[in-house]
């Protein structure tokens, strides 16, 4: 979520993430800020983070998609 109509939703959450220019009080309640603004990259980073390859090599990213 990133604003206050996403804080009711995200109340009843296990986890939560937002982006780094979501409203201050969603920031605080979230288990996890991507470094990324809504809009710009936020959705790719989660995603790179999620399946821990934001710091592999592309040639690596290729060999483990092929599994």
């Amino acid at each position: 979520g990133n604003d206050l109509n996403d804080l009711e939703a995200m109340m009843e959450c296990g986890f939560t993430i937002c982006p780094n220019n979501a409203h201050p009080l969603i920031k605080e309640i979230s288990n996890l800020t991507i470094e990324r603004d809504g809009g710009a990259g936020f959705i790719r980073s989660f995603v790179e983070k999620i399946l821990k390859i934001e710091f592999m090599e592309i040639s690596q990213i290729i060999s483990l998609l092929k599994q």
